[in-house]
């Protein structure tokens, strides 16, 4: 595999040594989830080429499919003309300006877009007091990062002990403080804290379900309009962002048992309109199929409409090839 200039791949979460701004684009799912792909020229090509500088393991990916464009501080996302377009937070776009935590979505492969200020380490380890000591543990959490990141919920609760410290250093001035006295303080803040965790929660489900809802009436509209790989990529980037979604799945199943049919039926009239010798008609309906199919022309389906559009050219009197379904 061709290693680009224009990208510093690392397998780890740790920053960069230089201080400095950096702009990384984070891996999240599929192949190489985890992986970080750090921007180091004006422009970045992400596609399934094994010339371009992000190469993806996705087959809904075209060989160039997007390309990333340095502009001013941030970067801005072009979709190259690809079959299945980029999605960028939830929307599809033609283009668009990247600001820190964007979502990018290319085929089935999902990004994170990241601003990283490093800041001079050196300078800061000078100004520790605990000197070297303190940046040696820094990096042992910082190696041991990708295995398992801190949990929000752990920085939490250690913020709640400290503060249940402070308080009984503060009692060391007056009386002491009575055993059942601390742990009615100490239970105040664990439940204070598993409330504030549980709303918090909360929130966040409700914003997911709506993006979701959002999406999932995206597609049965295409469904109902019967543009039924559009509906496929809404009902997919659905399972994207929850892989156990009932609806989700449901419907996909449905679409995709709607397009077998319409294919089906579209072969079934090709093939009554050659038998009454209507070969223009049985042409353009074997061009239908294979239209529905570009994006997949390793489709058996798709070989079969090509083959049997050779026999219409044969009883045409015309030279194989000469029938055109695509634009050129």
């Amino acid at each position: 595999m061709k290693q680009s200039t224009a990208v510093a791949v690392s397998k780890s979460f740790k920053p960069p040594p230089n201080p400095g701004k950096h702009y990384r684009l984070l891996c999240m799912t599929g192949e190489h989830k985890g992986t970080s792909y750090y921007l180091k020229e004006n422009r970045v090509v992400l596609g399934r080429s094994e010339e371009a500088d992000v190469q993806l393991a996705d087959v809904k990916a075209s060989r160039e499919h997007a390309e990333l464009t340095r502009f001013k501080d941030t970067f801005i996302v072009t979709d190259l003309g690809s079959q299945n377009g980029i999605i960028v937070n939830d929307l599809k776009v033609a283009q668009h300006t990247l600001t820190n935590g964007d979502k990018i979505i290319i085929g089935q492969t999902v990004f994170k877009f990241d601003v990283l200020d490093v800041k001079d380490l050196i300078q800061e380890i000078k100004n520790n007091p605990l000197g070297k000591k303190a940046k040696d543990e820094n990096e042992k959490v910082e190696e041991a990062a990708p295995k398992k990141k801190p949990s929000k919920l752990l920085m939490v609760a250690g913020a709640a002990i400290f503060v249940v410290f402070i308080m009984l250093d503060s009692g060391d001035q007056g009386p002491a403080v009575k055993k059942d006295d601390t742990d009615k303080k100490m239970q105040e803040v664990t439940d204070n804290f598993t409330a504030q965790l549980m709303k918090k929660k909360e929130v966040e489900d409700k914003d997911l379900q709506k993006k979701l809802d959002a999406i999932i009436q995206r597609g049965q509209r295409e469904y109902r309009e019967k543009n039924f790989f559009r509906a496929i990529e809404e009902f997919n980037l659905a399972l994207v962002l929850n892989p156990n979604n009932g609806r989700a799945s449901f419907y996909l199943n449905k679409t995709k048992q709607s397009l077998d049919n319409s294919i089906e039926d579209l072969f079934l009239k090709a093939r009554r309109d050659y038998d009454s010798l209507r070969y223009q008609s049985a042409g353009l309906t074997y061009c239908a199929i294979m239209r529905m199919l570009e994006a997949y022309k390793d489709d058996e389906r798709f070989k079969r409409a090509e083959g049997q559009l050779r026999n219409v050219e044969k009883e045409l009197g015309m030279i194989e090839g000469e029938y055109k379904c695509f634009e050129e």
